[in-house]
């Protein structure tokens, strides 16, 4: 046998690696980035033509500021009907964003207009907790209603009280969850606390609420001495609701309306609506206590309106309105 048929067989690598087709690829990538890049440069140069032109809209030749009035102005436009439906405000809201970059650029710099959180079964949770994160340190509107993300809301309501304005909470006893509100709760900005259907009314004594304004409550149960004894402490109240407070029994006695509105001096709008539900007999007056109202507003029995209106004594510019209902 031939020596050199027992050679192994090398590959030769000239037929395989073909250098003019080598360089033709590289050439070919090297043309199709240069056609990229140029097509980049043309879509910034649309980009930026488009920016200018919407530049020189009338509507974004207006200043910032009055430009964040009319987004403001369309967030308040929606009526309460509307306002029910948190989830599809968050869109609306979110859709000036898509607009232009100006328009989005103003929206997002405007803390006002994201401030107002809703947490409840069909919270978008990814909004949520956007608004929370670019706003960190604005003043926040929180309404808390029943959810099934009960420990995520707690936790959001603890974080935040240190800056929430504006707190109200829906309770709805058919899901057995107690209250978000912590009892021991510091509030130091709070100004506006609208409480709904709680089972027990929180120990007003025990929360640090050197601001609050404004105090609703309805439907909601009440041990009235503890109530009227707890209100000294927040006497700088100017607005007061009540609605349907259920009372425990033999936790009121005949001094019980003089001794609420009289640790209230500087209330100057009190809306009643059936406020104290009473098993035993509508307390008697026993004596007057002025309030420097504006408006008063009653809903009741007429035993009750004229219980009230025996206890009050109110000026005469005052803007009243009642109205008599035929039981309780």
């Amino acid at each position: 046998m031939d020596p050199q048929d027992e050679a192994p067989l090398r590959p030769n690598f000239s037929q395989v690696l073909d250098t003019s087709n080598v360089a033709k690829g590289m050439q070919l990538r090297s043309d199709r980035q240069e056609v990229l890049c140029k097509l980049q440069d043309n879509r910034n140069a649309h980009y930026q033509r488009n920016y200018q032109l919407n530049a020189r809209s009338p509507i974004n030749t207006l200043p910032a500021e009055v430009l964040s009035l009319i987004f403001l102005e369309y967030k308040n436009s929606f009526d309460s009907d509307q306002s029910e439906n948190y989830t599809m405000i968050q869109s609306q809201l979110l859709s000036i964003t898509f607009v232009c970059r100006h328009w989005r650029s103003v929206a997002l710099g405007c803390a006002n207009l994201w401030n107002n959180i809703e947490i409840g079964r069909s919270t978008r949770w990814d909004y949520t907790l956007l608004f929370l994160r670019l706003f960190k340190q604005t003043p926040l509107s929180i309404c808390i209603k029943p959810c099934r993300h009960v420990p995520i809301a707690r936790g959001l309501v603890v974080q935040n009280m240190y800056r929430i304005q504006t707190y109200r909470e829906e309770v709805d006893r058919r899901f057995h969850e107690p209250p978000l509100l912590p009892e021991d709760v510091r509030a130091p900005v709070l100004q506006k606390l609208s409480l709904e259907g709680f089972p027990e009314m929180p120990d007003l004594g025990l929360m640090h609420l050197p601001l609050l304004r404004h105090f609703s409550a309805s439907f909601t149960r009440v041990n009235l001495a503890s109530f009227i004894g707890f209100l000294p402490n927040f006497s700088n109240i100017t607005d007061l609701q009540l609605q349907y407070i259920r009372c425990e029994r033999n936790s009121h006695n005949e001094n019980s309306l003089h001794g609420l509105f009289a640790n209230l001096p500087k209330l100057r709008r009190l809306v009643w609506d059936h406020g104290f539900r009473i098993y035993e007999d509508v307390p008697v007056p026993q004596s007057r206590v002025f309030l420097p109202l504006e408006h008063l507003v009653i809903e009741d029995t007429a035993d009750w309106i004229a219980a009230l209106l025996g206890t009050l004594d109110v000026p005469s510019t005052v803007t009243m309105r009642i109205h008599i209902s035929k039981s309780r």
